[in-house]
């Protein structure tokens, strides 16, 4: 791997004048072109702000989604401590019928694998 070795001289000094006065040339005719179209720079700033808030919404709507479509396929057993993944949402009377046979002693992974809901 080589280094690049950068030398500071006189001629870099002009090169970096030219840069300088290259880059003030361009904001200055970009002033210019924002001063003589205000139209387009209002409806360009209008549907930039339209289009990042609709990717905002798509993102946080993407976000609660998949955090409720892993609660709701999730079962967490406080006996042990461990989160089950299931392969559909437990109704109601899947969950009565969960805390009957845990009350009675059976082992939830045979509980939740016998009503067929693991993954």
């Amino acid at each position: 791997m080589s280094k690049v070795v950068y030398a500071f001289t006189e001629n870099s000094k002009d090169a970096l004048i030219d840069v300088a006065g290259d880059i003030s040339a361009k904001v200055i005719k970009a002033a210019n072109w924002i001063l003589n179209n205000p139209e387009l720079v209002i409806g360009g700033l209008t549907s930039l702000t339209m289009l990042l808030r609709a990717s905002r919404s798509l993102v946080v709507s993407q976000r609660v989604y998949s955090e409720r479509n892993r609660i709701n396929h999730t079962y967490y057993d406080p006996h042990t401590g461990h989160h089950w993944d299931l392969r559909r949402k437990l109704s109601n009377n899947d969950r009565i019928e969960i805390s009957k046979r845990s009350k009675d002693g059976e082992d939830m992974y045979d509980i939740l694998r016998s009503m067929g809901v693991l993954r």
